[in-house]
């Protein structure tokens, strides 16, 4: 029976094969790549759709071309096919970039975290393939220092520095950075996340999209702004095997804990996220969200983009996390900032989940993130904190006038007959789209995200956010909306987000007279509460 289950899903993956294979004969690009998305995700390791893959990349981008072929020779079981394939890449090398990667983990104690870090990089990456650089900071875990001395033991490609005391998070990743190689980029990757299959991969895909791009970030199960919704993790929670073989955390019984992987064994938390991972980390047709910052949790880096924010000190040492954040958070967003400034793009990439569990750095420092955050501000001006995460009122606001627009549409085409419900698609979706308070362009990268052939403009009121948000919308301008000229044709938007401007303007019925210039004839002016006129 499990022979005959084995041979039916063969079948199965080689006819999304053939039917790839078809319309690449055919011409027809578009309908090739359809078939290789439904094929990956039904059968996400398998090799030859990998292949198929690189070859649809192979004159669009040979760096990604490079990277699904690396990740098919990964997969691969068959030695003929490994020459084909190893061939393939042959072909491509005088045009792909891709360089190696090495992983950079801040360790602290938590040994069954750290190691179970670790043993996925082991599961995905051949130990030649990956340097892994562990920095420890301290730890009294005697059991995890012994297990990290063995791995350096075992494998050349495994770096250990023990430091004498806990230098904090970003000290501690600029020393694993100073001893990864030089040339290849780095993941910075927490000591109690694990990479899921082809998590790491897609990120790489995802960094390699662009070169623009300098730093790509995983969705997770735990960092604000970043994580998957309950929803769609609730039937691969629901469909776990439940064990109590490794509880991480004892829960109080007066304690509501709403973090899930916590109620459960650490087992049953990563099958949940393996089985989640194995479904969505798959290529997907807009898996990119661009970002003005990504967590630190686990954040890949090209090393051009690398080398050019990285800081020197007075003593002319170089590094690249502030370490004026110490012992840690906002290292991160200070990242964020410098990458933007520098001109580079930050990725989400939304097909490349990583578990996160939460750790206990700094369960001794209470107050380190409230210091930290008076320390970004000091250093940049404003609190960050007001500016990074999506504002629903904004998004449920739009999402509410597009569904009433598409109402009207419906009654007007069915001659006063309307639909009992509306089917609101945003992908294939071409709107004009103007944001008057759009601080750094994040909710404009949310909206462009799920219409990404929309044209998404801001206005925002402090000069340096223009800059910083410049790849987060399609155009970015700052000033006073009541007395910066605008840069766009009148009578040109299907929506003009007001936010609270009315509120604080000076004059907002004249306001609202100059945003109806540039309304189209059944453009819509929408407030913060989803009201429109």
């Amino acid at each position: 029976m499990e022979a005959h289950a084995k041979q039916v899903e063969r079948e199965s993956a080689e006819s999304y094969i053939l039917r790839a294979g078809v319309f690449e004969q055919e011409g027809s690009s578009v309908d090739e790549y359809a078939v290789l998305i439904e094929g990956l995700r039904a059968h996400y390791d398998n090799y030859e759709l990998y292949f198929m893959l690189g070859l649809y990349y192979r004159y669009r981008n040979a760096d990604q071309a490079f990277l699904c072929f690396e990740n098919a020779i990964r997969y691969c079981d068959e030695p003929e096919d490994e020459k084909i394939i190893r061939d393939a890449i042959e072909g491509i090398k005088d045009r792909a970039r891709v360089r190696g990667t090495s992983i950079v983990i801040v360790s602290y104690n938590d040994f069954e975290l750290c190691r179970e870090c670790i043993r996925a990089i082991r599961r995905y990456y051949h130990k030649d393939d990956i340097e892994i650089v562990v920095v420890d900071n301290a730890s009294t875990d005697e059991a995890l220092l012994r297990y990290l001395r063995e791995q350096k033991e075992k494998n050349k490609k495994f770096i250990l520095i023990e430091n004498d005391k806990n230098e904090g998070f970003p000290a501690g990743c600029n020393k694993g950075l100073e001893a990864a190689n030089s040339e290849n980029d780095v993941l910075f990757l927490n000591n109690d996340a694990v990479l899921m299959p082809n998590a790491l991969f897609w990120m790489k895909m995802g960094l390699y999209a662009d070169k623009r791009n300098g730093a790509s970030g995983a969705v997770t199960n735990c960092a604000p702004s970043q994580e998957v919704s309950m929803e769609s993790l609730q039937p691969y929670l629901q469909n776990a095997p439940m064990d109590e073989t490794r509880p991480i955390t004892s829960i109080s019984s007066d304690v509501k804990e709403h973090r899930w992987w916590r109620t459960i064994s650490l087992d049953s938390a990563l099958e949940t996220a393996k089985s989640y991972a194995k479904d969505h980390n798959v290529p997907m047709w807009n898996p990119f969200e661009v970002r003005c910052r990504l967590t630190g949790f686990a954040v890949l880096l090209r090393r051009e983009a690398l080398n050019n924010v990285m800081m020197k000190d007075s003593e002319e040492r170089k590094w690249l996390f502030d370490e004026r954040f110490s012992p840690g958070y906002f290292e991160d967003d200070d990242l964020g900032i410098r990458l933007c400034l520098a001109g580079y793009r930050q990725i989400l990439c939304h097909n490349a989940f990583i578990y996160h569990h939460g750790g206990s750095g700094f369960a001794d420092k209470t107050d380190a993130m409230e210091a930290s955050r008076e320390k970004f501000k000091e250093k940049w001006g404003f609190d960050i904190w007001n500016y990074t995460l999506l504002e629903e009122d904004k998004m449920n606001a739009l999402m509410s006038a597009i569904a009433e627009s598409d109402k009207r549409v419906s009654i007007d085409e069915d001659a006063g007959a309307s639909r009992s419900q509306t089917d609101l698609k945003l992908y294939n979706r071409v709107l004009r789209i103007l944001d008057i308070s759009a601080g750094m362009g994040t909710t404009l990268s949310a909206i462009k995200y799920q219409m990404p052939d929309s044209f998404t403009a801001g206005i925002t009121n402090v000069d340096v956010f223009a800059g910083l948000s410049k790849y987060m919308a399609d155009d970015m301008i700052s000033g006073n909306p009541e007395l910066v000229t605008f840069p766009w044709p009148e009578h040109s938007f299907d929506f003009i987000i007001l936010g609270d401007i009315p509120a604080s303007a000076s004059d907002p019925e004249k306001l609202l007279r100059k945003l109806h210039v540039y309304l189209k004839e059944n453009g819509q002016l929408i407030n913060v509460v989803g009201e429109t006129d």
